[in-house]
């Protein structure tokens, strides 16, 4: 099981916000498959990596680093990006939602094909073409989604 991924740049990179939206999003996804009915888990701490006091590191139960003063501030390592999860017991009220995969580009492409194809059977079944019955609307939303599934398998 992985409790940790890390990343050295070779060269100093800027990231963008939404790559690192994209980060927190992928360390979230991952950390919502694993909540149980008594555990919830979710990323938190995302930006610059912390570096705790010794005091600090023994309250948050983290593991003390290599010359960590003995108390204080902490301090920031502005070139690391860092996510952390974090995970707590359920509240007694707050209700359990098993993780659901996020729909990507592919499937909402597929579903509307899909709908599209069952509303032209069911007016003049089998032998209706699909494309001429299509709106205006679902046309256009056809050609984004293979444009984002095009531009993402590159």
């Amino acid at each position: 099981m992985i409790t940790k991924i890390e990343v050295y740049f070779a060269l100093p990179v800027e990231l963008t916000s939404g790559e690192m939206q994209t980060i927190d999003h992928i360390a979230n996804e991952a950390a919502r498959r694993t909540e149980t009915p008594e555990i919830v888990h979710w990323a938190a701490g995302c930006g610059s990596k912390p570096h705790y006091s010794e005091r600090d590191s023994a309250f948050l139960g983290k593991p003390v680093e290599d010359g960590a003063p003995e108390s204080g501030e902490p301090t920031f390592d502005n070139e690391v990006f860092y996510v952390e999860t974090f995970a707590r017991d359920r509240y007694p009220t707050e209700p359990f939602k098993p993780y659901k995969k996020s729909k990507t580009d592919a499937d909402r492409f597929c579903e509307l094909l899909e709908a599209i194809d069952t509303r032209c059977m069911a007016a003049d079944g089998p032998v209706t073409p699909t494309l001429s019955e299509a709106t205006t609307d679902e046309m256009r939303r056809l050609y984004v989604f293979a444009d984002r599934i095009r531009k993402s398998s590159k």
